[in-house]
């Protein structure tokens, strides 16, 4: 059998190249509080980070007993995005990761496709990106499902088995490996048992690239 090799990079967006996360689970958690339902910040991140808004929206009127008004989507995205023009970060380090990442990069992400953009260029990541961006909404699968990340290498001219993807999500990384793909888990310290390459900071990604091309070549 032919070893594998890493041919192509692909990045989810949010907590992952940009500090998203924190701004939009600090919105939720606002936005439910003023009708009515009282969040935890941790366990809001931990448990809906990642996950589609909708389904998030669901749970919270199931867990509450509270109904948000229907415009309670429309509004969030649109405080959100007010937000990410004038206060997202992106992740530190990625910039000069991805200067020096000598591999094929695209995005794979659940947002739609006007936010990733708006996230790109509000941070500068954009000329990095261009328009290999797949968006769930754009593919129709949605992660923990592989179909977004299996388009993604279709997209990209790769076989599943030579893409990395890095991500910080565990329904993200959960779709990347049920699409067969090798995975780095970016600042999670709750993945170590899924198998998954961990790094703390993306000054560690192009070694722990490295090691995946190495693990491969000696087996």
């Amino acid at each position: 059998m032919a070893r594998m090799t890493v041919s192509c990079a692909i990045f989810d967006c949010d907590g992952t190249l940009v500090d998203s996360e924190r701004l939009a689970m600090s919105l939720l958690v606002e936005m439910a509080a003023e009708r009515g339902v009282r969040l935890s910040l941790p366990e809001t991140t931990h448990e809906f980070a990642g996950v589609r808004l909708h389904i998030v929206v669901e749970r919270l009127q199931s867990r509450s007993g509270v109904t948000l008004p229907e415009h309670f989507i429309e509004d969030y995205r649109r405080r959100l995005r007010a937000r990410l023009s004038s206060e997202l970060q992106a992740m530190p380090h990625i910039h000069d990761a991805l200067e020096n990442l000598n591999l094929p990069l695209c995005i794979a992400s659940n947002a739609p496709l006007d936010k990733i953009q708006l996230c790109l260029s509000s941070t500068g990541l954009a000329p990095f990106f261009g328009d290999r961006i797949y968006s769930a909404y754009e593919i129709g699968s949605w992660k923990p499902e592989p179909g977004l990340f299996l388009a993604a290498a279709r997209g990209m001219g790769y076989p599943p088995w030579e893409c990395v993807v890095i991500e910080d999500s565990l329904p993200g990384l959960r779709a990347a490996r049920d699409a067969g793909m090798q995975v780095i888990a970016y600042r999670r310290n709750d993945t170590s048992s899924s198998g998954s390459l961990s790094i703390q900071s993306h000054g560690e990604l192009l070694g722990a690239i490295a090691q995946l091309d190495l693990k491969q070549s000696t087996r």
